[in-house]
């Protein structure tokens, strides 16, 4: 059955006790249930005369109050103002709000409203003050009047009607409304209960009524009238429950049934009360609520109870741990607790009082000490307790003194070893165990100060475990010697032995937590995982679940977690303070602060107090938080935030505020989000609320932001936004292609100024070079062959007055003819040095060298495109390379044919000799020349020295092609203007 039915049916017996003995709220009654109570005042940034409360389907908590709309995320309050439409009453005083997102509000003065997507609607008013909305199962609006001649307003769809005696309806006004689960619609007036039936058009009288009575649903259905006076009528169809006010004339300001069946309500008389199976608890000022002046109370999606004052906001949510005693008004103390081997738990209060725990969470007085004791410790199933010197065993309600010898000092641990023979630890001196002579020193590793130093584990049996200070000592039946490697939890405060065979063994330590198998152990730090630090209690669950006592509150996890949280990312849940948790895990204790009772409560020890709580039953939210995106900021606008945002041009910064809507515990929510095109994986910034980028620049950027509540679920869907920046006229399309138009032809006349320059540095080279030639031509025609000349002349002298048709005549004859051939021979160079008289061009050059091919391949010479004047000196290096080439084609190519061409192109000069032979072996392409051979070089240098590019390569069918390069405005003699050049390109060009 579940928690809710009981709890009814205990409401009802405490209501049938109430007609005899009413039950007075100004006289609580103890109650097991506990609760984080948490407060909101105006210096928290909470609103003033909070009058209704309301959540929406996303999440938010509405407050309606004296002084505006506000919204709440848990963290932050925010007065919402519409978008479109005015407020013209900031007095709200009733809230609905639906799930489409609508919202509905009722004003002090009558006026209705709706808020729907930041649009206000008003409907108006007719008088007196809307005191309540309510859905009935239908789906039509009812709206509760206090004030005026109209006590009830119904909505069509389209506008609200006010209802009145000649609609059959009622007289008088509406304190309270409910909408039953079959239909129907029940009211409170001032003077009855009605109701109104499915189908029916008007409101029948149930039972007479007073101004203060309320009726309320019940989470199974039912319609429940609290009263504070008088009865009901039979079948009436109602439960009631009779409260009993201080005050005659005080009355009930709000009520709800939560759902675990426990009534809250609010009165005149101040404060907040709750009548549950277990009695009456009353929170006022004195008990921390914000104030006395409380009205509204509201229960969340998750099960928080909100009250609202006049000076604030209060929340109440059940605590994970149940409180079973604290120190109170004690400044200082200590608890100590041991469990015995048929599970049950001890503890002892600092004020001597000896308790036994109980399966409700409660601790059971046994007996008073005269003061705390030095300790208790488990002896199977008998309790043993140190005090005064002495060792006791409890027997019943009485401690009888142990038959042991004299103790060696005083007791800190107490166990058996195998054999049964009691073993206790000494504060200072070691471990010792009962002999027939006493107790004697137990030199458990042989090393004397170690063995003074040695400390018991709190279970299991003594003999298996030791340690000292950071060292764990583990025996075998060779011996006892510390652990060497993979403890590293600094002070050792506890050691919890395997459970079962192969089971786990448990180290916890000021600096983290460790865990072996008795050989093996690795270590998880607190510089690893923070929340392990100063770990003074271990308790585990048979499921394989963990908790773990230490300075920042009870850690939750698994075994099998901490197993393999080598790197340090433990997965864990967190209990504190606000957890019901009395603070933090006591240090320095000589007992564990963590146990498991026999019926499967964990007990804690803290320093201010001891708590439990059942793991199988512990409160858990089930419920993903809703996530949404509140505001976009750009540049420090604030956007309203929708599904696609499109943002302006040159947006540099963008603010992102999102929230999660876990009310039950908001500061524990988790967020991860991620930015498409910017972030690679999802970001992880803890409890933070904020995402900021910048510099994005245009395009589409979708973000997206998930969230978990304090448990871990998580909403994985989130929430969206896509921002689409737009782009600046220099980010457009059509001005990147300018730009890059530009650049390329930026780069084009760079490249032609380059060119130009080249052509020119070579065309001056080869200014020199013919200026050299002529200067030469010059010297030797002045000086050689005049010189020569005048010998031909002196010689001529000479053979003309030798004797005739001697023998000296003839051979004088002889040499005058060949200085002629000497001389002609002479003139020729010098008249080739100056170019004069050059006739032939460069085709005719080839040809010439194509004719001395006398044996070897067929040599066709071809001329392509529009012939023009040839540079003389690039004519004389282009034929050279010609006809190295066709020398190494003769040798090497074993060709058939060869083929001499000359093309004119509008850029280049392209010299070509191809052939049909073997081709260029691989190591001469790859090099560009071979070992031994100068013949290419020969060529590589002619075509640099008139700024010639040479390239080598090998036909697809067969043979080998030199192609040489030579750019315009080297190659030709007269490159002519612009406009010569460019009617030259436009002319079509031969093809041959």
């Amino acid at each position: 059955m579940r928690l809710y039915e009981r709890c009814l049916r205990l409401v009802v017996l405490l209501a049938i006790f109430a007609a005899a003995a009413p039950v007075r709220a100004a006289a609580p009654s103890p109650a097991p249930e506990q609760f984080h109570h948490t407060v909101w005042k105006l210096e928290d940034g909470a609103p003033p005369d909070v009058w209704v409360i309301a959540q929406s389907a996303d999440g938010f908590l509405w407050l309606g109050t004296g002084a505006g709309l506000y919204r709440f995320d848990g963290i932050r309050f925010e007065e919402v103002r519409p978008s479109a439409g005015r407020m013209s009453d900031r007095n709200i005083t009733a809230l609905l709000a639906l799930p489409n997102g609508d919202l509905w509000i009722g004003f002090y003065s009558g006026r209705i409203a709706r808020l729907s997507h930041g649009r206000l609607t008003d409907f108006g008013s007719r008088g007196g003050s809307v005191h309540q909305f309510v859905r009935d199962r239908g789906g039509t609006l009812w709206a509760a009047i206090s004030r005026g001649d109209h006590g009830l307003a119904r909505f069509d769809g389209t506008r609200w009607h006010w209802l009145g005696q000649r609609d059959q309806t009622h007289t008088g006004q509406v304190f309270s409304m409910v909408a039953g689960p079959d239909g129907s619609l029940w009211i409170g007036t001032d003077a009855a209960i009605l109701r109104r039936t499915p189908g029916s058009r008007g409101f029948a009288t149930v039972t007479p009524a007073r101004r203060s009575d309320r009726l309320l649903a019940t989470p199974d259905g039912h319609v429940l009238l609290l009263r504070t006076a008088g009865g009901i009528s039979r079948n009436s169809g109602l439960k009631d429950i009779r409260i009993t006010l201080a005050g005659r004339e005080s009355e009930i300001k709000r009520a709800l049934v939560d759902r675990q069946g426990a009534i809250w309500w609010t009165d005149e008389n101040g404060g907040v009360s709750r009548l549950s199976s277990t009695g009456v608890e009353h929170w006022t000022a004195r008990d921390g609520l914000s104030a006395n002046a409380a009205v509204p109370i509201f229960q969340d999606r998750e099960g928080a109870i909100w009250i609202g004052s006049n000076l604030g906001l209060d929340r109440f949510r059940p605590a994970i741990l149940m409180r079973a005693d604290t120190l109170g008004a004690i400044s200082y103390g200590a608890y100590a607790q041991t469990r015995l081997d048929d599970g049950a738990v001890y503890v002892t209060t600092p004020r001597g009082m000896l308790t036994r725990a109980t399966a409700d969470g409660s601790l059971q007085p046994l007996l008073r000490l005269p003061a705390s004791p030095d300790l208790i410790a488990a002896d199977g199933n008998r309790l043993i307790v140190e005090h005064g010197g002495r060792l006791l065993a409890l027997a019943g309600t009485r401690l009888v003194p142990l038959a042991l010898p004299p103790l060696p000092g005083s007791v800190n641990a107490w166990a058996r070893d195998e054999s049964g023979t009691p073993v206790i630890e000494i504060i200072g001196r070691g471990i010792f165990r009962l002999s027939p002579s006493g107790w004697r020193h137990w030199r458990v590793t042989g090393d004397p100060r170690l063995d003074g130093a040695l400390r018991l584990p709190f279970s299991g049996r003594a003999g298996a475990w030791f340690f000292a200070a950071s060292r764990l000592i583990g025996c075998s039946p060779r011996g006892c010697a510390p652990v060497k490697a993979g403890i590293d939890v600094g002070r050792i405060n506890l050691v919890v032995p395997a459970a079962h065979p192969g089971g786990p063994v448990l180290v916890g330590g000021d600096n983290g937590i460790a865990i072996g198998n008795g050989k093996r152990f690795t270590s998880l730090t607190s510089d690893q995982v923070p929340v392990l630090a100063g770990v003074t209690g271990i308790a585990q669950t048979p499921s394989g679940g963990l908790w773990i006592n230490g300075l920042r509150g009870v850690v939750l996890t698994t075994v099998a977690a901490v197993a393999t949280a080598g790197n340090g990312s433990l997965a864990y849940r967190l209990l504190t303070t606000a957890d019901g948790l009395p603070g933090a895990a006591q240090q320095d204790a000589n007992y564990p602060t963590a146990l498991r009772s026999g019926d499967g409560r964990i007990w804690l020890a803290a320093s201010q107090g001891v708590a439990s709580v059942d793991p199988d039953r512990r409160l858990r939210n089930p419920l993903p938080p809703p996530v949404v995106i509140r505001s976009i900021t750009t540049d420090g606008m604030v956007r309203t935030p929708a599904p696609e945002l499109a943002l302006p041009a040159e947006t540099r910064r963008v603010q992102i505020d999102y929230s999660a809507l876990s009310l039950l515990d908001p500061e524990r929510v988790r967020f991860r989000y991620r930015l498409s095109g910017v972030d690679e994986g999802w970001i992880d910034p803890g409890p933070r609320r904020q995402a900021t980028y910048t510099n994005l620049g245009p395009g589409r950027w979708v973000f997206q932001v998930i969230a978990a509540n304090a448990d871990g679920v998580w909403n994985q869907t989130g929430a969206t936004v896509a921002l689409t920046i737009a782009p600046a006229f220099y980010q457009s399309w059509w001005f990147r292609l300018i730009a890059v138009l530009l650049v390329a032809t930026l780069v084009a006349l760079v490249f032609r100024a380059r060119e130009r320059v080249r052509a020119e540095r070579t065309r001056n080279l080869i200014a020199a070079q013919v200026a050299e030639r002529e200067r030469i031509a010059r010297e030797l025609h002045d000086t050689l062959l005049q010189g020569v000349q005048g010998l031909m002349l002196r010689f001529q002298a000479v053979a003309n007055i030798l004797p005739p048709d001697g023998h000296t005549q003839s051979l004088m004859e002889a040499a005058l003819e060949r200085g002629d051939d000497v001389l002609v021979e002479s003139r020729d160079k010098v008249r080739a040095l100056r170019g004069a008289g050059r006739t032939r061009t460069l085709s005719e050059m080839l040809r010439g060298i194509a004719d001395q091919v006398a044996d070897g391949p067929t040599v066709t010479v071809l001329e392509l495109g529009d012939p023009e004047p040839i540079c003389d000196p690039v004519a004389d290096e282009l034929a050279a390379i010609a006809r190295e080439a066709l020398a190494n084609v003769v040798r090497h190519a074993r060709a058939h044919e060869a083929t001499l061409s000359v093309a004119f192109t509008r850029r280049n000069l392209v010299l070509t000799i191809a052939d049909d032979g073997r081709g260029f072996a691989p190591e001469v392409l790859r090099n560009g020349w071979l070992q031994g051979h100068f013949g290419l070089p020969g060529m590589r240098e002619r075509a640099d020295a008139i700024s010639a590019t040479l390239s080598l390569a090998n036909r697809e069918a067969g043979g080998a092609v030199v192609t040489v390069s030579v750019p315009r405005r080297i190659a030709f003699a007269r490159p002519g203007s612009f406009l010569r050049r460019l009617a030259r390109r436009a002319r079509p060009r031969s093809t041959l």
